[in-house]
């Protein structure tokens, strides 16, 4: 056979190029100590919403500050943190969030929110979407217009499974029970909504951690 003779320039030429900088976003726990025990597991729960949202993007990479503490960064990377605090404000919450630059502890953007669950959807595009633009990403109108799901068409069983997710979280026996009790509830008001069969499967297969033998 013949032997092609490559060009030494392209002999150079790396087989894969370099991975573009990394971005990371990170969640701060958010501060709920000024609102009220009952109203707390919305903001708990707007959180972890939040995070769902954040994690369909492949610009950046989310981190929970609340199970990976900040450490040491590659060079190439950049880090932001949404940080948040809630105020009970009468009859709804009040959110206060905002976006700061971890290297050099600088304030990008920040919003205030009045938090409910009728306006839980929506509020949960514009962070995003706001997010996007102070972080200069360029996301599609399309892939935006996707970042959350349709509102379920019972905001009061959504409501309510927000309230046993927050139950379930406090890996306490006698609270499962009552968790295990709202999920079933949320089923029967609304038996197409995946996360409640999910919830309680979940809390079903850890049972034995609660009250194990």
């Amino acid at each position: 056979g013949q032997f092609v003779d490559v060009p030494r320039a392209v002999q150079a030429m790396p087989l894969h190029q370099a991975p573009p900088p990394k971005l990371i976003v990170s969640i701060a726990a958010f501060d709920t100590r000024p609102t009220s025990e009952t109203d707390r597991y919305l903001i708990l729960g707007f959180r972890r919403e939040l995070i769902a949202c954040l994690v369909r993007f492949r610009e950046w990479i989310v981190r929970d500050t609340t199970f990976a503490p900040s450490k040491e960064l590659a060079a190439d990377a950049g880090e932001y943190a949404i940080e948040a605090a809630a105020f009970g404000t009468g009859e709804s919450l009040r959110l206060v969030i905002t976006l700061r630059d971890c290297g050099t502890n600088s304030y990008l953007w920040s919003e205030r929110l009045n938090v409910s669950i009728d306006n839980w959807f929506v509020a949960q595009q514009r962070i995003v979407r706001h997010v996007t633009t102070a972080l200069n990403v360029h996301l599609s109108v399309g892939r935006l217009s996707t970042i959350t799901d349709r509102p379920p068409a019972n905001l009061e069983a959504y409501d309510l499974w927000l309230v046993g997710q927050a139950t379930f979280l406090s890996f306490d026996a006698r609270s499962w029970e009552m968790a295990r009790h709202i999920f079933r509830q949320v089923i029967e008001k609304m038996p197409d909504f995946a996360p409640a069969y999910s919830s309680l499967a979940q809390l079903n297969n850890s049972d034995h951690i609660v009250r194990p033998g």
